[in-house]
């Protein structure tokens, strides 16, 4: 990608865009922007910027504009999903009271809501030590109710040029078959698992990451 368009990194629910900086600071020959949704300081919204790449996280594939599809030549979706709940009934009932517990207490009280959701994240691997801010609750809580109904447009999606699908095996906030049940609707996708990872692999696999994203840019070059 040239320096006039950089790889934008959406961050996902319950982060900020400090969860990218070891990616920027690793790779300083890539032209990495940040997004931040602004659930821990100011907003800082540069997706209107013409980037020809994005990587999101998590519920950050559903925070990323619209108009930004039809741009991109790569879209990298990490622990991604079309629709966060399940499909078999029994399932989805057990998803939905999880969500809806959340909404309940993160009004009430945010900070055991994030270091919950936080050491799921991490599972298998270790959580690193906490240091947020004081949290914006209406937007902690407006996100939550978009992951607990959105469902991903498909056709917009595939509007997208090329796009990488990571995923890790041992995901339980959202499970490997989110990932599969993805590249089945999108043919221009290829998908790429690791068997030790959970949902924050963008920082406990940071350099597997990185190096399929690299390779597609190579092969893209």
């Amino acid at each position: 990608m040239t320096d006039k368009n950089p790889i934008l990194l959406q961050h996902g629910w319950g982060y900020d865009s400090g969860m990218w900086d070891d990616w920027i600071k690793l790779n300083p020959d890539i032209h990495f922007t940040t997004s931040d949704r602004g659930y821990f300081g100011k907003p800082v919204r540069i997706a209107e910027q013409q980037a020809e790449a994005a990587v999101a996280h998590s519920l950050g594939l559903h925070l990323l504009p619209e108009e930004i599809f039809p741009k991109l030549k790569l879209l990298v979706i990490v622990s991604g999903f079309q629709e966060f709940h399940p499909n078999t009934p029994i399932e989805r009932t057990f998803s939905q009271r999880i969500v809806r517990h959340m909404l309940k207490n993160v009004k009430s009280d945010a900070g055991p809501v994030l270091k919950q959701f936080h050491h799921n994240s991490y599972l298998p691997a270790k959580m690193d030590a906490e240091s947020w801010q004081e949290a914006d609750i209406d937007l902690l809580h407006k996100d939550l109710e978009l992951l607990d109904h959105h469902k991903m447009d498909i056709e917009m999606l595939r509007l997208a040029g090329k796009i990488v699908i990571l995923h890790g095996m041992k995901d339980g906030i959202v499970p490997h078959n989110k990932a599969y049940q993805l590249q089945y609707s999108l043919p221009q996708s290829e998908i790429h698992t690791v068997e030790e990872g959970g949902h924050m692999i963008p920082v406990t696999h940071k350099e597997w990451c990185l190096n399929h994203i690299k390779a597609t840019l190579t092969q893209s070059a």
